[in-house]
């Protein structure tokens, strides 16, 4: 089950539904798209447990949860809150509509950011709720999943509105209104890629504390901070996604973006004044207002119920998309952004699984016809590691698996995503080097031609490149040698015998100092 983006209109969902008790408030309006990263599980039926085999996504095992299927006791463990309380809570939810048994989840991977604003617990409640709709046939829609996942979640703690539930429509963006009771949802066409930064901010927030200090202020604003919020989550926000929807279905970035930069600066006056403790953001504010990322981006928001959890950045195209992370990499060392899929698919699962074996790591499982393997690594006193690694290049989430997989090796390896990565990279298509000349060889006797060993960085670490040239190409790379002058050239980047070769090297080129 993914999580979901809310790209524009936070809040405006429970606040559009008080207009059922004050109709002088606002319609609500929300644009959402669901993410790469979410939560995954194999289901079965239970006849009398509700049974959770949890994995959150710093890669540890947790040990299960088991519950009889009995309402007192369901209910009892959703209304003191905690990770279990959503699961809980949804099953409560089915066993008294529908007299459902119970469940085993086993949750073997979770890489959806967990309080970041991406509806995690939202992602938990509905794939309970598609769990006991698939495997007791209830033939629910995916509205009626959406609306019992939601009243789930309304029986912890939580005050959430119904939009994070809109993570059962996948990764499809979605427009929905909210009036009342009543909720208008309309799927959108993108007319051509878009191109996101998402960024884990490395700091924290209080959703239900946010959420608490906003609820006050409805559904009769009592004071001028009330009355402000309410403004900004009726008119203020309608009219700026409502804008946000006609340019996301033109592709127009450029307008999205200045769209972002206007919204978080209209929230930053409205809204942040009601709970300045959680919602003043300097985390965010300090990446949104660095100097150097502004040439790359069109502008960027905070996600979620705003606050220091996730950042969102809009950018022309891939180029300026990874310019961007690696500014963000370079520059705030504690925010984690989301790479670049293209370099994640070239990684080979066997190399991995060399890796793994090497360091302790056991397999202890296949799923889905071979697709993936469970490798599980128990380190001293901690809770055990636990890693999905995917066997297929063509499965459509491969660049995520992979990026799970990194992230869980540098925390158990106490180094960097970066420094693991140019270890796995074995074949790079398409591949640019910027750097020296290092040595040239003798050339061949009967035409101009050699190998040339060049100095460049891969993947922010200096690398021994081989190449050959020939004839022009091979005369600059002379010249370079000899003037010390930088090059770049794009080629085939394979890893030999653990020594790098550019194969099929093209546009050799000598960039001369300005």
């Amino acid at each position: 089950m993914t999580g979901r983006l809310c790209l524009f209109g936070e809040h405006s969902d429970w606040a559009g539904e008080y207009r059922r008790i004050n109709p002088q408030i606002e319609k609500g309006y929300t644009l959402i798209v669901g993410t790469n990263q979410g939560i995954y599980a194999s289901v079965k039926p239970n006849s009398t447990e509700l049974i959770i085999r949890p994995s959150l996504n710093d890669g540890r095992h947790y040990e299960p949860l088991r519950l009889p299927m009995e309402s007192n006791t369901l209910l009892c463990v959703a209304q003191k809150g905690g990770f279990f309380s959503y699961a809980a809570g949804t099953a409560y939810q089915f066993l008294t509509r529908y007299g459902v048994g119970g469940l085993e989840v086993d949750n073997y991977l979770t890489d959806l950011p967990i309080q970041k604003g991406l509806s995690s617990s939202a992602a938990f409640c509905v794939l309970i709720a598609r769990a006991f709709n698939h495997l007791y046939d209830l033939k629910m829609t995916i509205r009626e999943e959406m609306e019992l996942a939601y009243l789930g979640e309304r029986t912890t703690p939580s005050l959430c509105g119904r939009m994070d539930q809109a993570c059962a429509y996948g990764n499809r963006p979605i427009l929905m209104i909210f009036d009342g009771e009543q909720i208008d949802i309309r799927e959108l066409t993108v007319s051509k890629d878009l191109f996101f930064v998402i960024v884990d901010l490395g700091g924290s927030k209080d959703t239900q504390e946010i959420l608490r200090r906003l609820n006050e202020c409805y559904p009769i604003a009592t004071n001028p901070i009330g009355q402000n919020v309410q403004k900004y989550l009726g008119s203020i926000s309608a009219e700026i996604t409502q804008a946000a929807v006609e340019a996301i279905q033109l592709g127009d970035a450029q307008l999205l973006g200045a769209l972002m930069t206007k919204a978080q600066a209209e929230f930053d006056q409205y809204v942040v004044p009601a709970c300045p403790e959680e919602l003043t953001a300097k985390k965010l504010h300090l990446l949104l207002n660095h100097e150097p990322l502004s040439p790359y981006i069109f502008g960027g928001k905070g996600v979620g119920s705003q606050g220091d959890g996730t950042a969102q950045l809009i950018v022309n195209d891939k180029e300026s998309q990874t310019k961007a992370i690696e500014i963000i990499q370079r520059d705030f060392p504690q925010m984690q952004a989301f790479k670049d899929s293209q370099i994640l698919k070239t990684v080979n699962p066997e190399v991995i699984q060399t890796h793994l074996q090497a360091t302790g790591w056991q397999e202890t499982g296949r799923i889905y016809n071979d697709a993936g393997a469970i490798w599980r690594l128990k380190k001293d006193a901690d809770p055990e590691y636990e890693i999905l690694l995917p066997l297929q290049h063509d499965l459509g989430d491969y660049a995520e698996r992979i990026s799970d997989i990194l992230k869980t090796l540098s925390a158990v390896e106490n180094r960097s995503q970066v420094d693991i990565l140019s270890e796995f990279i074995t074949n790079y298509p398409n591949f640019t080097v910027l750097g020296v000349v290092m040595q040239i060889a003798t050339p061949s006797i009967d035409k101009l031609s050699g190998e040339i060993t060049l100095l460049g960085a891969i993947f922010e670490r200096l690398q021994e490149i081989k190449t050959s040239l020939a004839d022009h190409d091979y005369i600059l790379a002379i010249k370079a040698y000899q003037e010390r002058l930088p090059i770049h050239c794009t080629g085939d980047l394979v890893k030999v015998d653990n020594h790098f070769i550019l194969r099929n090297p093209q546009n050799f080129q000598i960039d001369i100092p300005k």
